[in-house]
C-alpha cells in the first residue's frame, strides 16, 4: 500500500509549463494545454467550481478549495475568485460555458475576466 501513495503523489502533474509574466499576463506551453484537455478528470479535482449567484440570476462560476500546485493557482486564480467571460464571452449560462471550451481549444491567447473580492479584473494568458 505505501508503494501505491507514493506513485499517486509522485504521478501529480506539476505545471511547470506555466509562467507568471508579471501584471496579470502569463504564458502557458501547449504541451500543458494538451495534458489539460487529455485529463479533464484530474483537472477537475484541482479546484471545486459552482455557480455563483448574484441579484438572483447567475452572473459567473466561482472557484474555491483551490490546490496548492495546480494548474489555476499558477494561472493567478485565487480562491473565491468568480469566472465572468473568457474572451468577452458571457460565462453566466451554463451551456454558453460548454460552447466557450469548445473554442477555446484551438486559441492561442485568451482573457479572462473575474471579480475577486467584488473587484473585475483580467488574466491575460497566451499559449505557446
Amino acid at each position: 500500500k505505501k508503494d501505491k501513495k507514493k506513485t499517486k503523489r509522485g504521478g501529480r502533474h506539476q505545471w511547470t509549463g506555466i509562467h507568471d509574466q508579471g501584471g496579470g499576463k502569463y504564458s502557458i506551453e501547449q504541451k500543458e494545454v494538451d495534458w489539460a484537455l487529455g485529463n479533464l478528470d484530474k483537472l477537475s479535482r484541482e479546484a471545486r467550481v459552482v455557480p455563483n449567484f448574484a441579484d438572483g440570476a447567475t452572473n459567473g462560476f466561482k472557484v474555491f478549495s483551490i490546490r496548492r500546485n495546480s494548474a489555476l493557482r499558477k494561472m493567478g486564480l485565487k480562491n473565491n475568485d468568480v469566472l465572468t467571460s473568457v474572451n468577452g464571452l458571457d460565462l453566466s449560462n451554463t451551456e454558453k460555458a460548454l460552447e466557450i471550451y469548445s473554442k477555446l481549444q484551438a486559441d492561442k491567447h485568451f482573457s479572462l475576466e473575474l471579480l475577486r473580492n467584488g473587484e473585475p479584473m483580467t488574466l491575460e494568458y497566451d499559449v505557446q
